[in-house]
């Protein structure tokens, strides 16, 4: 949405955006996949996965920079075209640079389980989002449910199918199903971002330059992260360097649910870049440790699968925390209208922020509803971040219980078993 002449992330949006997996920071299965054939060595293949991520999050250094350059002096549409001359390289590039590997015995697309799984997130997301709006009809609570009757249909097909969309004989490995279970958890915390920068270019009134500069520091420190992570895992168990980075992570939520309204956007910066540092380890060790259980006929099907767990938990993560921080921020904002609104301004402003900020430009006076929307934004922050501590918790106990019997990086076979060591089967039984 444009307020005056900034553009800024609205809610409703960019939920629509992690639906259709544009926003979420995953790798692509078949280059996660490509990665896992290529380094057989756990060690190797960590630092390649690291590497790999510094790369992506150097892309995410530069975008906002760039991207907020040219909002200051092109149209809202100019950054989208920035993927174009990069798509164009990649499609002339890539036949000849990366090496491919193929099943021999690859099955067929099942177009119905395709169908199903949509049908089984977009109700649920829709009526996640009616829920904000104060809708406690019928309609909502139906439309959950009948995606999550889907849900069941779309699993109950999986394990009749010769070749399943979704292999879910991988989740017979206790390790593979939590390190699955955690990226998805750790992706539904990604709600942060969306609130971070509409508090960045809304509440604190920066440029989307500014706002972009003080996201700098959280991708820094995830960079420096990434790289050290595999290293570390090397002396140290994994399930416990992940335990100690959600540690980190949570104590970065906590600056930004006990800080900001005395500090403001240095502790949403710092809390924020905590945050990115210490979910750091869980992405890069967690993503080698999944690879490694796995044969390499079926690294696609993992990989698929961890792609689909973390978009998934992208898109669910800003439907319910979004529409949480959603619901608290109406709830907060229509109890301190100032008066003189008519109904529809009243409807926008308490929509979304952005929506606030753009009745407050229109107004003689509107300063009184910018800072009500303000205070009642920022509450929701604090809670998001509060709930999104809960969720890091959570995760950490799973890293130290469910990883514990995962050892160090080039330990022996018992830590995480290459493709070269065993089939399938054995690595699998290895394992537990």
């Amino acid at each position: 949405m444009c307020v005056g002449n900034r553009c800024v992330l609205d809610l409703p949006h960019v939920a629509t955006r992690g639906l259709l997996g544009i926003a979420a920071p995953t790798l692509s299965p078949s280059l996660l996949a490509l990665i896992t054939n290529m380094f057989h060595d756990e060690r190797q293949r960590g630092f390649a996965i690291s590497i790999w991520l510094t790369c992506f999050m150097g892309g995410m250094l530069l975008g906002p920079l760039v991207g907020g350059v040219m909002l200051e002096h092109f149209w809202w549409g100019a950054p989208f075209l920035l993927g174009v001359p990069v798509m164009m390289l990649l499609l002339v590039t890539a036949p000849a640079l990366l090496p491919e590997y193929k099943a021999p015995q690859a099955g067929r697309l099942d177009l119905v389980s395709v169908i199903l799984s949509l049908g089984a997130i977009l109700p649920m997301v829709y009526g996640l989002k009616e829920l904000a709006k104060g809708d406690v009809s019928l309609a909502p609570f139906g439309a959950i449910g009948f995606g999550l009757l889907l849900a069941i249909v779309f699993v109950r097909r999986q394990v009749t199918l010769a070749h399943p969309l979704v292999d879910l004989k991988l989740f017979s490995n206790g390790a593979f199903t939590a390190v699955i279970g955690a990226m998805f958890l750790i992706t539904v915390t990604g709600a942060i971002m969306v609130l971070t920068a509409q508090y960045f270019q809304l509440v604190a009134g920066l440029s989307p330059l500014w706002a972009g500069l003080c996201g700098l520091p959280a991708i820094l420190l995830m960079i420096v992260a990434f790289m050290l992570a595999p290293k570390l895992a090397q002396t140290i168990r994994p399930g416990r360097l992940i335990a100690s980075g959600m540690v980190v992570a949570i104590i970065g939520l906590l600056i930004v649910v006990f800080l900001i309204e005395g500090y403001g956007v240095p502790a949403v910066i710092v809390g924020f870049a905590l945050f990115n540092l210490g979910c750091a380890p869980m992405v890069t060790l967690g993503t080698g440790i999944m690879m490694g259980f796995v044969a390499p006929e079926r690294a696609g099907a993992a990989a698929a699968l961890q792609e689909t767990s973390s978009e998934f938990g992208f898109s669910l993560g800003i439907a319910a925390l979004g529409s949480l921080g959603t619901l608290v921020y109406r709830s907060l904002l229509s109890g301190n209208l100032p008066a003189g609104l008519t109904e529809a301004q009243t409807h926008l402003a308490t929509e979304t922020l952005a929506g606030a900020a753009g009745v407050a430009a229109s107004v003689p006076d509107g300063a009184p509803l910018l800072t009500a929307a303000s205070a009642a934004f920022t509450s929701a922050l604090q809670l998001v971040a509060a709930v999104e501590a809960g969720v890091l918790l959570l995760i950490a106990i799973v890293a130290l219980t469910a990883l514990r019997g995962v050892k160090p990086l080039g330990a022996g076979a018992g830590a995480h078993p290459t493709p070269l060591e065993a089939d399938s089967k054995d690595r699998l039984a290895a394992a537990q």
